[in-house]
């Protein structure tokens, strides 16, 4: 996750510029972060459930809702999605995962 967040930072005054920069960066920590995990289980069981089980922006959209206790105002602006956007992930989560997976993602300390 450093690693991912010291691309980014390198290359912040691009993003400034940007019309979305909040999303852009996103984006490419996505990328990052990805190209970093691949082939590798994680060490949370929770966060491994839910990657394998949702497409990833569902995932993303759990993890910072319900881990990284984000609003959905806040998850829009930060994906760069619109807020009816969010609510159909958060609610794609709910229905797909077993209540006790949510539970574990509250339960542990925020990644961010």
């Amino acid at each position: 996750m450093a690693a991912a967040l010291d691309t980014v930072a390198r290359q912040w005054d691009r993003y400034l510029r940007c019309a979305q920069p909040a999303a852009d960066a996103w984006r490419q920590l996505t990328v990052e972060i990805d190209a970093r995990s691949r082939g590798t289980e994680g060490s949370d069981p929770a966060l491994t459930r839910l990657y394998h089980s949702l497409p990833h922006d569902t995932a993303d959209a759990a993890v910072l809702h319900w881990q990284v206790r984000l609003t959905p105002t806040a998850i829009a602006d930060l994906m760069g999605i619109d807020l009816p956007a969010v609510a159909m992930l958060l609610l794609a989560a709910q229905r797909h995962l077993p209540a006790m997976t949510l539970e574990q993602l509250e339960d542990h300390t925020p990644l961010l």
